[in-house]
């Protein structure tokens, strides 16, 4: 057993400091007390391999136990390998995975932290390497060396070989190397995390080994892949609130489908630069939050996750790496290759104020040529980011939009993005982009305002999308928390809708009220034309809008228009509280207009998506337009 003595710069040699045995015969017990124990930044070492550690005051007992924390909670417990003189150790016992623990003494149920030790697990196996090589390391499974893993820094891109030995030449820029996890593996996870990436440490000219473990996973061709779009969380707007009831919402839908495989994936702004220090919350605590969902999560970063301090583009990812992981990275779940990449191009002068482009930089257009040169032609990509390619419209909002694309050209790929908390879908060649919302609405305000109704400016809930894979075929559906999957549209009578300052914004002064006025447009005017309006937020081409009143079919036209629901739950509150909002109600092309031939008729509503599933409503009229209705 090869052992690693750690000794620090500072040694008290006083036989009185020491590791110290349970006390006998007549003696009193000594006091639960640990003190002088002075633990290095980080130490590598293999499975089955001592560590040892010193101590130069009261240490801890033979008996007591070393607890490993990591921050999302996950505890390890290890018994002392040795206790003697001023030192005491432990074997690295299998199980344990690269990562930074906060280490405490257990005894008798009660603990003391000792401090906090990054512990890099090395797989004890001799690689050569050759002269150029600055990373390199082992992939195994099960002890045996896994062939073709795609590994990364960044910039280099390479595979393992014969024996699961993989090389890179790298300048260590990034400071972390990543695998393109293969299909039909998983990697241990810390919280939600999947650890598919470990940090570097040494300097550039220094030759480093970083070894990766995989675990089989067999099952992949049929997942769930959860599209959680901006999450947003910042301690404010009662955001934790809602968001645990988004939390529930998930987990109970996981846990109804218990023989299906889930995943998530974010599409960035996670939390909000702007409140890390104020509100004291930032991704550290969102990485701790998100662990509260029964799937792995695999993030993409956002404009809002790049540090608003800093300047530049690279340095104002910095945090985001550090605590989250890779700003772009790959994956491979069953039949299909998912990419995260960061098209935000941060311009921060540092001086606090955010501005950035939407751009994929030069830097992450090379990794993806690279890294989509891995994978076969006929292997469908799924690519996140935040800032979407395409507006709602069709045209390119992304800056270089055709060269990102160009790189993805004759091949099945769809598009997830966030950003617009609006709900779009646009259909182009080979690629399918989803605008898929967002988990926090328009940034948890409604929910705030008008406890019940959670929306995003178009009218979409806050919500997300379930991308269902099957080999190589695609379904999704829009999931609306805290309703259920037939929840796909909305109806309003447009002769109940009559909104007035009088009635939504009495307290606001006259400049504001004229403002709701103008947001409010037509629907300030009274209305007896006996139209319906539809909000289908997922629409796409493929899906059909069929109404008929007494049997008969009504002609229904697809039109542009605001969701009254949403002028009435946030921004009327705002004003009348002679705040400004925020975000005010848009207009979306999503929905649908038919005519009635009378105030009191029924009508009978169907959607049909372009997967055929059937959505309906028997919707009797006249319907108030009321919270309370909608709720």
């Amino acid at each position: 057993m090869k052992k690693i003595k750690l000794f620090l710069a500072l040694i008290i040699a006083v036989s009185a400091f020491a590791c110290t045995s349970e006390q006998s015969g007549t003696n009193p017990v000594q006091e639960f007390k640990i003190t002088g124990v002075s633990l290095p930044a980080s130490v590598t070492a293999a499975t089955g391999e001592e560590i040892i550690f010193k101590v130069y005051a009261q240490g801890p007992q033979q008996t007591d136990l070393l607890v490993f924390v990591t921050d999302a909670g996950t505890e390890i417990k290890v018994p002392l390998s040795t206790c003697k003189g001023q030192e005491f150790g432990f074997v690295v016992p299998e199980g344990m995975y690269t990562d930074t623990y906060t280490i405490y003494v257990e005894r008798d149920g009660q603990r003391i932290k000792i401090g906090r030790v990054t512990i890099n697990v090395k797989l004890n196996v001799n690689v050569s390497i050759k002269e150029t090589t600055t990373v390199y390391g082992l992939v195994l499974c099960n002890g045996k060396p896994v062939e073709g893993v795609v590994v990364s820094d960044g910039y280099e891109v390479t595979k393992t070989n014969e024996d699961g030995v993989y090389e890179l030449p790298s300048a260590k820029k990034h400071k972390y190397v990543f695998m393109s996890l293969p299909s039909g593996y998983a990697v241990k996870l810390n919280g939600s995390q999947p650890l598919f990436f470990q940090y570097l440490v040494n300097s550039p000219s220094v030759a480093e080994r970083v070894d990766f473990t995989l675990y089989e996973d067999p099952g992949q061709d049929k997942h769930t892949m959860v599209v959680m779009g901006d999450i947003h969380l910042a301690s404010r707007n009662n955001d934790l609130s809602q968001f645990s009831n988004f939390v529930t919402d998930l987990n109970s839908h996981i846990s109804a489908n218990p023989n299906q495989k889930f995943y998530g994936l974010t599409l960035g702004d996670l939390a909000w630069d702007q409140y890390w220090i104020s509100n004291q919350y930032d991704l550290n605590n969102y990485m701790k939050d998100i662990s509260k969902l029964h799937l792995p999560v695999f993030n993409t970063i956002g404009n809002h996750d790049h540090e608003q301090l800093a300047a530049g583009d690279f340095s104002t990812v910095e945090i985001y790496k550090k605590v989250v992981g890779p700003s772009y990275y790959s994956f491979n779940i069953g039949k299909v290759h998912y990419v995260s990449i960061d098209d935000i191009e941060c311009t921060n002068p540092g001086t606090g104020a955010r501005t950035y482009n939407t751009k994929v930089v030069n830097e992450v257009l090379d990794w993806l040529r690279k890294d989509i040169e891995q994978i076969g032609k006929d292997t469908p990509v799924v690519i996140s980011m935040h800032a979407p390619v395409y507006n709602e419209s069709g045209t390119n909002r992304l800056t270089n939009s055709p060269t990102m694309l160009s790189i993805l050209d004759g091949r099945k790929t769809h598009i997830m993005s966030g950003h617009t908390h609006v709900m779009y879908n646009i259909e182009k060649d080979d690629h399918f982009e989803h605008n898929a919302g967002a988990v926090c609405a328009t940034w948890w305000w409604t929910g705030k305002e008008t406890p019940g109704i959670h929306m995003s400016t178009d009218g979409t809930p806050g919500g997300y999308l379930l991308f269902d894979v099957d080999g190589t075929d695609f379904k999704w559906q829009f999931k609306a928390t805290g309703k259920s999957l037939t929840h796909q549209f909305r109806t309003f009578d447009r002769n109940e809708i009559h909104i007035t300052a009088e009635k939504y914004v009495p307290s606001a002064s006259e400049s504001f009220a004229a403002d709701f006025i103008k947001m409010a447009g037509s629907y300030s005017q009274a209305s007896t034309a006996n139209e319906v309006l539809i909000n289908v937020w997922n629409y796409d081409p493929e899906w059909t809008v069929e109404v008929t009143e007494n049997g008969t079919p009504l002609t229904v036209s697809k039109v542009t228009a605001k969701d009254p629901l949403h002028m009435i739950a946030y921004p009327a509150k705002r004003w009348n509280a002679n705040k400004e909002p925020t975000f005010e109600t848009g207009n979306t092309t999503h929905f649908f207009k038919v005519t009635a031939s009378s105030p009191n008729t029924t009508l009978s509503i169907k959607v049909t998506d372009r997967f055929g599933n059937v959505y309906t409503e028997e919707m009797k009229r006249p319907k108030a337009f009321t919270i309370e209705n909608y709720k």
